[in-house]
């Protein structure tokens, strides 16, 4: 599929016109993302292969690319909506706010790993969300304190643990991996980065302070920069467990959780059978299916770390 995009915000959505209601149109389609560009091609890429197939041509994806500029996300939201938008993929707490704020008629597909839709009053349930929001969403309790529990089998005498934040995703996981932590008494500390300048001082205040580990919480400007992490991770000696397979290819020590390219994909299945006309009370908010234990053995040889053969014989995939 040949895609035609439209940069929202640059001057570019006034390029086609909308013609929302003819039937041989193209479908107009808008994707809010806070991340960069870079990060942003692949999973339109994934989002649209669920949109296939479709006799309507080749989908226009009004693209509001926030470029880690989080604030820039509800006049972008606008914008895709001003563009005739026929269905917005919101990527994110923050860009689910903005597409919410944005529009109570157009339907939301969200991409949302860190957040709980019930408890924000998106919808009323998972199996039958009102108004005009669905998608996917991660919001498992257990599944943070998960990720902690594989990283201290990796570190058995671990104290303290460092915990990468990026603050626009909310506060749950943050929650949730500091209860776990204080549970196995370890001591925390939190860094904040909302940029990815800000990931290297992270870093190094980390190492500096001793931490035995560092825990990445999900975040799209953490998932979408897998390779600055784990060199940071590596030039700093520090062990880390991320969310997403990404990182372990990149040289990464560990991650668990699930393939998020097949999210996008998912997303774009769902937004598919919206515009073909499905109710969005008919499509049940959905949960990731399966979730990929990765480990780079590599990576734990340069770090000088022995992993225990039992997490070896779990893993879904050793990279060496």
């Amino acid at each position: 599929m040949r895609r035609r995009e439209l940069l929202i915000g640059l001057g570019a959505a006034a390029a086609a016109p909308a013609n929302a209601g003819a039937q041989t149109s193209p479908w107009r389609v808008g994707f809010l993302h806070p991340g960069q560009s870079g990060a942003v091609a692949t999973r339109i890429g994934r989002f649209e292969e669920g949109l296939r197939p479709s006799n309507r041509g080749d989908p226009i994806i009004l693209k509001g690319v926030a470029d880690d500029r989080v604030e820039e996300l509800p006049r972008l939201a606008a914008t895709v909506v001003g563009a005739g938008a026929q269905v917005i993929c919101a990527v994110s707490p923050p860009a689910v706010w903005a597409a919410i704020n944005a529009t109570h008629e157009i339907p939301i597909v969200a991409v949302d790993l860190e957040s709980d839709p019930v408890a924000n009053l998106w919808a009323r349930s998972l199996g039958q969300p009102d108004g005009n929001l669905t998608g996917v969403f991660l919001d498992l309790p257990d599944f943070t304190a998960k990720c902690l529990q594989l990283l201290r089998e990796v570190i058995p005498g671990m104290s303290r643990l460092a915990i990468l934040w990026h603050p626009a995703s909310g506060s749950i996981q943050l929650e949730v991996a500091r209860k776990a932590a204080s549970t196995w008494g370890l001591t925390v500390d939190t860094y904040e980065a909302s940029r990815i300048a800000e990931l290297d001082p992270a870093f190094r205040a980390a190492a500096s302070k001793g931490a035995d580990g560092i825990l990445m919480l999900s975040a799209p400007m953490i998932s979408g920069n897998p390779k600055i992490l784990a060199d940071l991770a590596l030039v700093h000696r520090l062990p880390a467990i991320d969310q997403f397979p990404d990182f372990t290819e990149k040289g990464g020590l560990l991650a668990y959780g699930p393939d998020l390219q097949e999210l996008f994909r998912q997303a774009g299945t769902m937004a598919r059978k919206l515009l073909l006309g499905v109710p969005i009370a008919n499509l049940p908010i959905d949960r990731p299916a399966r979730f990929k234990l990765t480990v780079n053995l590599k990576t734990a040889n340069t770090l000088g770390l022995n992993l225990p053969p039992t997490l070896l014989a779990r893993a879904d995939e050793v990279i060496e």
